[in-house]
């Protein structure tokens, strides 16, 4: 089974129980699996790996997910299957407002199948090299943008800090978000402060945006 961290995934079997993984990139507390009944339209069940029995169930799953269980395809026939999976799930989630868990996985869901973001592996790469491939970046998408109206950040969800970034008006709801996750967070907090060099908008870095700062490995452009 081919899983790409940092974006949602869904699986079905032979009954249409569909199963619904976001395996995070940098911590287990914000990785999802839920599984949804479709013949009683509801979520059968909702993990997430913070706590420790969720998280060998996640983790049993994506080594062997079972027998007659299937990847789904984003595109072509899979689609109304996702779609059917997706609907009861943001039925569950309107239901239920202040299920942070139900609201950060819809979240998640949302922009693997709108593309919102894009993020690279950035693990082996120095902090110049970074630098230089979000300059590219800057240079390939956002040609015309003076680069202090390019917003640069760390964070350790791309998806939720988007989200908060577009709720807040800090960033563009129509911007791409491009991504890099690097080796740890030095190097990302390091790669943030050169961007500043450069002209690049920062936001207020005595704030540790989403999460843990420790696991904020991300760094990421868009549009303001």
């Amino acid at each position: 089974m081919k899983i790409n961290t940092g974006k949602v995934h869904f699986f079905c079997n032979d009954v249409l129980k569909i199963y619904v993984l976001y395996p995070s990139l940098t911590s287990w507390d914000k990785t999802y699996l839920a599984v949804i009944d479709t013949s009683a339209q509801k979520i059968e069940s909702l993990f997430c790996g913070k706590e420790t029995k969720d998280r060998r169930i996640i983790a049993e799953f994506t080594n062997v997910p079972g027998n007659n269980i299937r990847q789904l395809n984003l595109q072509g026939g899979d689609r109304a299957i996702i779609d059917d999976g997706v609907e009861i799930i943001n039925k569950a989630k309107e239901a239920d407002p202040d299920n942070f868990n139900l609201q950060n996985l819809w979240t998640h869901i949302q922009y693997t199948l709108e593309d919102k973001c894009s993020i690279v592996d950035g693990s082996t790469l120095s902090i110049e090299n970074i630098v230089t491939l979000l300059e590219q970046y800057k240079k390939m998408y956002f040609p015309s943008t003076p680069k202090n109206d390019i917003y640069c950040g760390i964070t350790n969800d791309l998806d939720i800090r988007t989200r908060d970034h577009i709720d807040k008006g800090e960033i563009s709801p129509e911007s791409h978000v491009y991504a890099i996750n690097c080796a740890n967070n030095e190097i990302a907090s390091k790669v943030e402060l050169e961007m500043n060099n450069q002209d690049y908008y920062i936001g207020n870095t005595k704030t540790e945006g989403n999460g843990t700062k420790s696991i904020s490995t991300i760094v990421y452009i868009a549009k303001k």
